[in-house]
Order: C-alpha cells, then structure tokens, then sequence
C-alpha cells in the first residue's frame, strides 16, 4: 500500500473524490493567506484609529512570519501523524479565533501580539494543504499546482475586499474575512475521506529531516528562491507609483492581474510537469524570474515595458513555485507531509528576510539593487536545483 493509500486507507481514489479533496486543501490554502493579505490594504486605517505609526502596524507581518516559521518547526511531526482534516480544523479554528482577537483589539500594541496566532494558524492550515496535496492518489502534481494557485486567489479575492471595508466601514470588519474563511474551510474539509488505517508510526521532523543532504539543499534553495519572489512582490506595487508613474489604483489592477496570471500558469503545472525535466524546469525558471527582474527594476523605462516583465514573471513564477514544490515531496516520499511542513517554514522564513532586507537595500541603493538582491537569490537556487542528483539513492532519517 502506497503512503497515499495508507493516509487514506484505500488503494485508489475516484477523479470526482479526488476533485472533492483538492478542493477542500485548496480552501486550506486561501484562508491560510487570508490572514496575510487584510493586513497591507488596512494598516495606514488601523494606525490611525490605534494612535500608531504605518511603520509601528507593519510589524505585526514580522510577528505573523516568525510565529509561523517556529510553529511549522514546533508542529512538524503533528502533522505528519494526525489527519489532514483534523490538522485544518484545528488551523481554521485557530484562524478564527485570531482574526476575532485582532478586530478587537484595543492598541497598538495587543494588535501585533496577536498577529502570534495568526502565524500559528498558517502554519497549521498551508501545511496541511501543501502536505494533504502531496499525497492525494494520481493526482498530486494537479492538487499541488492547483494548491499553490489557489495563494494567489486569497490576494486577488480578499485584497480589495478588506480594503473597501476598512474604507467604507471599518477595519476590525475587514479584519473577520478571514474568520469567515477559516469557517468555509472547516465545512469543505468534511470532503476528505475519513482514513481508517491505523496512523503512521514515523516521528520525523523538519529538524531531522536536515540531515538528509538533497532535502536539506532544497531547503536552501527554496529560501533564497523565496527571498527573491518577496522582493519582487513586496516592491513591485511602490516601483510602479513612484518610477513609472502608474496611479494607484492603477498599480492594483495590475497587481491582480499579475496574480491571476500566477494561477493560469499554476493550475496547469501538471500537464507542463510531464514536458520537462524537473530539475531544469525549476532552474530555468528561476534563472527567468532572475532575467526579468532586471528588466522590471533596473532596465525599463516604460511602464508598458515594466508592465510587461512583471507579468511574466508572474507567469513563470506559476510554473515554478509547484514545480519546486512537487520535487520537495518527491525527495523522500516517506516524510512528503514532514517535507511539506517544511516549506511553509520556508516560505515564511524567505518572505521575512526578503522583506526586510529588500527594505534595507532599497533605502541604500535604490530598486537597481534590489534587482541585483532577486538576481543573486534566484541564480542561486536555480543553481542549487540543477546539480541536484536525481540518482542519488534516499537515505530516510532517523526517527527522533
């Protein structure tokens, strides 16, 4: 019996069951971005109404990415062992409860500390998606790629939502979008089938699973690709207003825009996975990605142009973000769930520090260095995923 059918104790899966169970992990993963995406569009409106800074209220992504990456580390093999349906009701859950908290919230203060459960949330509900999505039986390159697609939703669905609540009514109601999600979440997840095998005996961590030489350079490498994307995505809208001149509502179309056309390429990922090599589809698009960051930061002087390159990056960074994720849980088909887990700490872990570097090289050398940050971090991983061997024989940690 393979690990998908011992996750579900069955040998096979019809394509509609298989449909219900990517749907569900699909709905783990827009509210799990949920959380993250009400934030920017409310912050100058909650600074306000708290007596606080913008720069003071942005802290709370700081406080979500951290408590996210530790909580992913801390809930590994949790994870790996409990139902995929018990691990997204207890992040939708713990969702809810954290987007209530922080509507309520009375300072400045008390409202980045809560952001702590926010994180704990999207470690529970991103890893459950991704983990749930490796092991779906025939179709875990689709569940993936359609998983990975469905992050970009959140910020196309729930972006200009809250932003039209904090404006139009208040920002603690903005703030419940993603309880609301938490909740539709919880309902879609009664569509996994119920397992009855007994659970898997393996007590694997992230921690563990270091010692394994190709996971822990995929790691690596996901961590400097991560810390590329976040620049490009956390500056593009800024680059847009103050060098190209674009206005605002303007740069926010095509910011959507950008994100649908993440989820074209993404939903996709499946029949593009069978055209290539794994490991060259990755390195080449991240090399891609790198190429065009120089033109969207550093060359253009066209919005047209600059509009253009951001797009396309959009488009390969669809290819390759499922890509990249699909070879993670192939590395070791025994840990994919420990594996998955993993990459939630990393995506959380490239997002911090790209953020905040980036914010330190833009200040100091202006978005021509930040071209060079994304080039730097990109190469690196492609470079990384290409030696790669895909020969080398799996050596399974031990158990801890």
């Amino acid at each position: 019996m393979t690990s998908v059918d011992a996750e579900h104790g069955k040998t096979a899966q019809s394509p509609k069951g298989s449909n219900r169970e990517i749907l569900a992990y699909m709905a783990a993963s827009v509210a799990s971005q949920a959380l993250l995406v009400v934030l920017a569009p409310t912050m100058a409106t909650v600074a306000d109404d708290l007596g606080s800074s913008v720069e003071t209220i942005s802290q709370a992504r700081t406080v979500t990415a951290v408590s996210a990456v530790v909580s992913a580390i801390a809930l590994s093999r949790a994870v790996a062992r409990w139902r995929m349906r018990h691990v997204i009701w207890l992040g939708a859950a713990v969702a809810s409860g954290s987007s209530i908290a922080i509507a309520c919230c009375p300072s400045a203060g008390l409202f980045i500390a809560a952001h702590a459960l926010s994180g704990a949330a999207v470690a529970l509900l991103l890893s459950a998606s991704f983990a749930g999505a490796a092991t779906v039986g025939g179709a875990a390159a689709r569940a993936i790629g359609l998983v990975a697609g469905a992050n970009s939703l959140a910020w196309v669905l729930f972006n200009p939502l809250a932003g039209v609540l904090a404006q139009s009514a208040s920002w603690r109601l903005a703030f419940l979008i993603p309880a609301a999600a938490a909740v539709a979440c919880a309902l879609l997840t009664a569509l996994i089938p119920a397992s009855t095998s007994p659970r898997p005996a393996d007590r694997s961590s992230i921690l563990t699973l270091l010692r394994v030489p190709p996971v822990r350079r995929w790691i690596t490498a996901e961590v400097l690709a991560y810390c590329g994307w976040t620049v490009i995505l956390t500056f593009v809208g800024p680059f847009f207003v103050q060098q190209q001149g674009l206005a605002v509502g303007v740069a926010g179309l095509v910011l959507g825009i950008g994100s649908a056309a993440f989820f074209i390429t993404s939903s996709q990922s499946a029949r593009i996975a069978t055209l290539a090599d794994p490991r060259r589809l990755i390195a080449l698009t991240s090399f891609g990605l790198a190429a065009l960051s120089v033109v969207l930061f550093a060359v253009s002087r066209n919005p047209s142009i600059a509009i253009l390159a951001f797009f396309l990056a959009t488009l390969t960074a669809g290819l390759r973000t499922p890509a990249a994720t699909l070879r993670g849980a192939a590395l070791s088909p025994a840990h994919a769930k420990q594996t998955m887990t993993s990459r939630t700490a990393v995506t959380q872990l490239g997002y911090l520090v790209g953020a905040v570097g980036g914010g330190l090289i833009l200040a100091t050398t202006g978005y021509a260095g930040l071209a060079a940050v994304v080039v730097a971090g990109l190469t690196a991983s492609g470079y990384l995923h290409w030696r790669g061997d895909t020969n080398r024989p799996e050596r399974s940690p031990s158990s801890e």
